[in-house]
């Protein structure tokens, strides 16, 4: 298998694991009535120092994220950045940075057919 291939493989199966390992928390939260306010996610993952700072440290790692998913994304040709942007929010950015690499990747090898001359369709993951 070559390298395109296996980080397809990577990247499809980490969107998978990333939304599945967070949207049953996420539900969960919603039953139980986390979201009654705007900032009532953020609380309650500020509860103590090991959790705060693992807060900031997804909301920094994952602000440079979508920056880079925005900029990447022009520069390659990724379309629909915003979905990506605004999935990261509601849903949690460890299904969508991965998703997002995975159209990056089928993008990018996209373009490398095309300037081969090559007009078959990106490769399946």
């Amino acid at each position: 298998m070559d390298a395109r291939k296996i980080r397809i493989a990577l990247f499809g199966a980490l969107t998978v694991l990333g939304t599945v390992g967070t949207l049953n928390y996420n539900v969960q939260f919603l039953l139980a009535g986390g979201f009654n306010s705007p900032t009532a996610f953020v609380e309650a993952a500020m509860v103590n120092a090991a959790s705060s700072s693992v807060a900031v440290d997804i909301a920094v790692s994952a602000t440079a994220g979508m920056l880079f998913m925005v900029f990447e994304g022009r520069r390659v040709g990724v379309r629909h950045i915003w979905a990506y942007v605004v999935l990261s929010v509601f849903l949690a950015f460890a299904a969508t940075f991965p998703a997002f690499l995975l159209a990056r990747e089928l993008r990018l090898a996209a373009r490398e057919r095309a300037s081969a001359g090559d007009p078959s369709p990106a490769p399946a993951a």
